[in-house]
């Protein structure tokens, strides 16, 4: 009867199991640390959005190292010295990857920023960050654990243990990691208008010559749409009316006419929601701007919440000219 020497059994094992495992392993790495970036990249681009190539260079390096190390940790047996090693290297390299990755977004730290002519989309990602790091330098602590067991050659059952928590880790990662990318692919799928020019409605309330009591406001149409998989919540309508240009010799460019606020609490995947946003102007700057040509520049901010846990934000600007409270015109 032969017997298997302690370096066979710590040797690389191939079965027919481990290269299936290693395999899938391999190629989940290559979909999540190659295609995905390259994926993204070429879409953003594709929408004339500047990227800092060089990062992007670095980040596609580093996906393709990772992928080789996931493919060595497929060849080692678990358990042994090389395998602890080279499971350490390819923590190292995901967790440079997530880091270069979040914060090279556009934003702060762990914030989606992307700057177009007149609108800016942003969402805040910290959330599934956090986790995905966590769960990373958790992964990289068991092998570490498991490095000093096999150097200490420490008895096989705690191998078991190790083994059980990276499995954990690799699929809390995993599930966290495309559960994000779902919400994200949700989320772009959330539309919103607003209409270009808005009704104007004067009141002077029975005194012509007396502008103390008048009235002037404007509404906009307003619509969102949750073309997405998830329900959205906490959605904020928030417009603010700026005098851009003016011919006044009284008013100044840059100054406050007005606001106005719309809150919707929820909507369901695949509705559209349509109301409008009056906004009522200052009283104090009423009369100047009936008697000048002015340009308004409105900014609008929308936001919103998927499922309570990705909140996402557009915010857009744009002008339109007076010259008479009764007929807005180009």
């Amino acid at each position: 009867m032969s017997t298997m020497s302690i370096a066979e059994e710590k040797g690389s094992g191939l079965s027919i199991l481990k290269i299936i495992v290693g395999i899938i392993w391999v190629a989940i790495n290559v979909i999540i640390f190659v295609l995905a970036p390259i994926f993204i990249v070429s879409i953003i681009l594709s929408f004339g959005i500047p990227l800092n190539m060089p990062i992007v260079y670095i980040v596609y390096t580093l996906g393709f190292i990772a992928v080789g190390f996931s493919g060595l940790m497929s060849w080692f047996k678990y358990g042994t010295r090389e395998r602890a090693i080279t499971a350490l290297c390819y923590t190292g390299v995901v967790i440079g990857f997530l880091l270069i990755v979040l914060t090279h977004l556009g934003g702060g730290f762990a914030e989606i920023r992307i700057d177009l002519t007149g609108v800016t989309l942003r969402a805040d990602i910290a959330l599934f960050s956090y986790i995905i790091l966590a769960t990373m330098v958790i992964y990289g602590v068991i092998y570490s654990v498991e490095l000093l067991a096999v150097l200490k050659e420490r008895e096989r059952k705690i191998y078991t243990y190790l083994k059980a928590g990276s499995a954990v880790c690799i699929f809390f990662f995993l599930i966290t990691a495309s559960f994000f990318m779902i919400l994200t692919l949700s989320a772009t799928q959330i539309g919103g208008s607003i209409g270009e020019y808005p009704a104007i409605s004067y009141n002077n309330n029975g005194t012509f010559f007396f502008y103390d009591d008048d009235t002037l406001d404007f509404t906009y149409n307003i619509s969102i749409s949750n073309g997405g998989s998830f329900k959205i919540q906490d959605i904020t309508f928030e417009m603010y009316l700026y005098l851009n240009d003016t011919t006044s010799i009284i008013l100044t460019p840059g100054i406050l006419l007005g606001s106005g606020i719309k809150t919707i609490e929820s909507l369901e995947a695949g509705q559209l929601f349509q109301d409008n946003i009056t906004i009522g102007m200052d009283p104090s700057y009423l009369v100047s701007f009936i008697l000048t040509n002015n340009t308004i520049k409105t900014l609008t901010f929308i936001s919103a919440n998927v499922v309570g846990l990705l909140p996402v934000a557009i915010n857009t600007t744009n002008y339109w000219i007076s010259t008479s409270i009764l007929y807005p015109q180009t």
